[in-house]
């Protein structure tokens, strides 16, 4: 009989491999949704270490930024431009790396400092603004707990029906990424009575919008940005980033988490930009990555919906954004 570690083992290695043909007999080897999630959740952590830079005992902002490596590029960029800041970096990677766990020791490491604000933000992030401006930004929204840049990612929450699926399914016809659509055929198929058809969308690409048009709304619109997220430390005194999620999907889920609650959202002139990439490094393929990130996906639809099922309607609350 084969032990519930043995079987960890097994689908860890075949996770672990960077060609699609290994994550797809990943899936084959997955019985239900719920075998996915409990293989999510008992990952090993990734060793991490803090890298602190400080200049005062009592900052009134600090920074927290996980990163692969604090000698890259893009971690050297970021306290060369900001080197009077206190910054904290997180560094972690391999194969057990996980960007929630390393958000959240950062977050508690910077909650230990009292600062008014944690800016919570990517390496790559453009660093190329006023340092003094934006801190103005902070002192003038110092009512709210939570504040989004100028530039937020507009998305909602939508319930997949045949005719959207059939639109996705067209779409990978189309960019001619057949093996991709093969394998996400398979996976959705298989796991078709455990996992939930329901998803995010975000509005600004025209296809979507399409997706949007056609799929059934469960809830109005609500903004995001998950690489710039400036917070009041008694946030993280109530939540944390979801660590079953591998890289992917924990930013929204801990963005529809703060519009649920009675946290103030306010909105900054600051306008946020970043690189792309610099955070997490990865030299893995289109679907290699895509088959990953199904299982992200299948467990942000399993959050989703266990939220609407405890919820007296199907709305997210999300009259806060309406205040901005």
């Amino acid at each position: 009989m084969v032990s519930k570690v043995d079987t960890q083992a097994t689908l860890e290695a075949l996770w672990s491999n960077t060609n699609p043909s290994g994550l797809r007999k990943f899936y084959r080897n997955i019985r239900c949704g719920e075998e996915l999630f409990d293989f999510m959740q008992n990952r090993p952590p990734a060793e991490i270490k803090i890298k602190k830079y400080s200049e005062v005992d009592d900052p009134y902002v600090v920074f927290v930024v996980p990163t692969t490596n604090t000698e890259s590029h893009y971690a050297k960029r970021f306290h060369e431009s900001f080197p009077c800041e206190t910054i904290i970096f997180v560094e972690s990677g391999g194969q057990f790396f996980n960007y929630a766990r390393s958000c959240n020791l950062g977050l508690s490491v910077a909650s230990k400092m009292h600062p008014v604000w944690i800016v919570l933000c990517n390496d790559d992030l453009e660093v190329n603004f006023d340092i003094e401006a934006l801190k103005h930004d902070l002192r003038r929204n110092e009512k709210h707990d939570f504040l989004l840049p100028s530039n937020p990612t507009r998305m909602v929450v939508v319930r997949f029906n045949i005719i959207s699926n059939s639109l996705l399914i067209l779409a990978n016809l189309l960019t001619r990424r057949y093996n991709e659509l093969l394998s996400r055929i398979y996976i959705m198929a298989k796991f078709r009575k455990t996992a939930k058809s329901i998803g995010t969308l975000a509005f600004y690409k025209r296809f979507q919008k399409v997706l949007i048009f056609l799929s059934r709304h469960i809830s109005n619109e609500f903004l995001i940005c998950g690489f710039f997220i400036p917070m009041k430390p008694r946030i993280f005194e109530r939540f944390t980033f979801n660590t079953t999620y591998i890289n992917g999907g924990e930013d929204i889920d801990f963005m529809l988490k703060l519009y649920d609650s009675e946290f103030s959202i306010g909105k900054l002139e600051f306008e946020a930009r970043q690189a792309g990439g610099g955070t997490i490094k990865t030299t893995m393929s289109l679907e290699s990555r895509a088959l990953r990130d199904l299982a992200n996906k299948m467990f942000l639809g399993e959050v989703l919906f266990s939220h609407l099922s405890n919820s007296s309607s199907e709305c997210t609350d999300v009259d806060k954004m309406r205040e901005m």
